[in-house]
Parts: structure tokens; C-alpha cells; sequence
């Protein structure tokens, strides 16, 4: 099942507020990604154009304390009134 049937299962409108453009799609949700990761760091260092280290490998310091990089999507889900 997908996530349109399922919002449309629970009564509510299945299309995002805003497109990817941002124009007015008519829909009830805003939905975000949050990128927290470098997307340019490459399994192999010397290929350009190589296959990126997944963002759950990634990893940066502060100081002396290591912190993970993030990668996630968030939707606000209305019911209209």
C-alpha cells in the first residue's frame, strides 16, 4: 500500500501544501528534507564522479567529540476542517 491510499484510508488529502518549486499544489501537508550530510565525500577519494559514502557512515568531530551526519524526511499531516 502506498502512501496515498494510506492517507486516503484515514480520511485525509494525500497532496503535498507545496510542490518541489514551491507553487501552491493544494494540498494539506508540508512535507521537508533535512539534509545534514556532504554529499560530494566518495567511497574511493581519487574518483570524481565515484558512489557517495551513505550518510549513516558519514561522520564529523567537534573538538574531540564525534557526531553523525543526518538525512531524514518530515511530513506535517493536517486533516482539513
Amino acid at each position: 500500500m502506498g502512501l496515498k491510499a494510506a492517507f486516503e484510508g484515514l480520511g485525509l488529502n494525500s497532496k503535498p501544501k507545496y510542490s518541489d518549486e514551491g507553487e501552491l499544489e493544494g494540498g494539506d501537508n508540508d512535507c521537508f528534507e533535512l539534509k545534514h550530510y556532504d554529499e560530494n565525500m566518495n567511497q574511493d577519494s581519487d574518483d570524481e564522479w565515484g558512489v557517495m559514502v551513505p550518510a549513516r557512515d558519514q561522520h564529523y568531530y567537534v573538538g574531540q567529540k564525534k557526531y553523525s551526519v543526518c538525512h531524514t524526511h518530515l511530513c506535517r499531516v493536517r486533516r482539513a476542517l
